[in-house]
């Protein structure tokens, strides 16, 4: 029977990004009872110490001389009770199950003499982050910021973090959990991450974005909703065809029941047809939903645009980061993949722009032309070089607060993509 460390370990020495009880046991030889056993026995431990926050954004992560801390930046000071209830089955327990698994994994890994060697105090950042350290010594005691666990309570920071880790942006905890595989491979005496993107201004609780706090029924939602683009793209699924509850509920390890919730609510919002015979099917597209659907993505964008450039304290740098990730897309050449990076440009404008309700409605939008694109297939390749352009010339004026002459902007580029689409539904007859 293995023991506790080696399950939990098994995160780190798996080498993949997701993984289950089942793959964990069979890479084990032991049952799958076992590995939910240690498991629930960590995320279900009620023993840390009431003032942690709740919402956190990690931005450094450090193992050294059998220690180890986590940075973040606070984004909520509620206390605990208030948190979110956390989910075993979360996007995000893979990553941050790794990130626990990696202390024990170090301190095994080293030769020193007592299993529980402090910190050097001049390893820890000198700021006012909070840092959730793990030390069987307290290091500068009184430091409000700083909540000491323990080793045998290190564990049990899994089901707090799912829960307060809900601002984290995915892309840093899938980069984290790449470079814990990587570590892990040849653990060395210190592991250091920092997010590649620390730098951006954080979010008050008075404008955070609603949209940031998700339940679980909405993290499947999307989850069945790019799993079902994903085949389409890959020629699993055409227009017209069925989706089953059963083999969405397999692939994403899920119940039928949720999977069968998710898709119910990708088809009130459009993103899928439903059959009252034949079930939930893929969408085909129609020249007459393409031109309402840019119809309504031209008067909320003009909206949008026009609060953005008016919004004294607009986060810019949010979208120029994404405008570089659009501009690092288009570089490899592929169509497809730019214009998702187009269409996530134009998101986190809406997020940003300071108002409600619409940027949920423009992201819906959004993701019924992914779907449409997807239908259509590799013949759909709208110029990269337009992309960029239209895109490097809005953020151009915004940042001038040029609103009439982003609203051309804008519209030339709507303008332009529905001709592009309309012509190419048309060609496909």
């Amino acid at each position: 029977m293995p023991s506790e460390t080696s399950i939990i370990q098994a995160a780190l020495k798996l080498s993949q990004p997701r993984w289950t009880s089942q793959t964990v046991a069979e890479h084990l030889g032991t049952s799958q009872s076992a590995v939910a056993r240690v498991w629930r026995k960590y995320f279900d431990s009620s023993c840390l110490p009431e003032e942690l926050p709740s919402g956190l954004q990690l931005t450094e992560i450090c193992y050294v001389n059998g220690c180890g801390f986590i940075r973040a930046k606070v984004l909520d000071a509620n206390p605990i009770g208030k948190i979110l209830k956390p989910e075993m089955r979360s996007p995000r327990r893979n990553s941050l199950q790794t990130l626990l698994a990696g202390l024990p994994a170090h301190k095994a890994s080293t030769n020193f003499a007592s299993p529980q060697s402090q910190m050097p105090a001049s390893i820890l950042p000198d700021n006012r982050d909070w840092l959730l350290i793990h030390s069987d010594e307290k290091i500068a005691p009184g430091a409000t910021n700083r909540i000491f666990i323990n080793s045998e309570d290190w564990q049990s920071l899994l089901g707090y973090l799912i829960s307060a880790c809900h601002l984290t942006p995915a892309a840093n905890l899938h980069e984290l959990h790449q470079n814990l595989i990587q570590w892990a491979k040849v653990p060395s005496e210190t592991f250091h991450w920092v997010a590649s993107n620390s730098e951006i201004q954080l979010i008050s609780p008075q404008s955070r974005p609603r949209n940031l706090l998700r339940s679980t029924q909405q993290v499947i939602a999307d989850q069945v909703f790019e799993s079902i683009v994903t085949n389409v793209w890959n020629g699993k699924l055409t227009a017209g065809d069925r989706v089953t509850e059963s083999s969405l509920a397999k692939e994403l390890r899920t119940t039928r029941n949720q999977t069968r919730d998710a898709l119910r609510s990708l088809a009130s919002s459009g993103l899928v047809d439903h059959h009252p015979v034949r079930g939930v099917l893929v969408p085909t597209p129609k020249v007459s939903d393409v031109i309402d659907i840019y119809a309504a993505r031209r008067a909320l964008g003009i909206e949008i645009l026009h609060r953005a450039v008016d919004k004294p304290d607009f986060q810019f740098g949010l979208v120029a980061k994404a405008l570089a990730e659009l501009l690092e897309t288009a570089s490899t050449g592929n169509s497809y993949e730019t214009g998702n990076a187009d269409l996530h440009f134009q998101d986190v404008i809406a997020q940003n722009s300071g108002m409600r309700n619409i940027p949920q409605l423009f992201e819906i939008l959004a993701k019924q032309l992914r779907i449409y694109i997807a239908v259509m297939g590799m013949g759909y390749i709208y110029s990269i070089g337009a992309m960029v352009a239209d895109d490097t010339e809005i953020f151009r004026l915004m940042e001038s607060r040029n609103f009439p002459a982003v609203r051309d902007a804008w519209n030339k580029k709507i303008s332009d993509s529905l001709e592009f689409m309309t012509e190419h539904i048309n060609s496909r007859k």
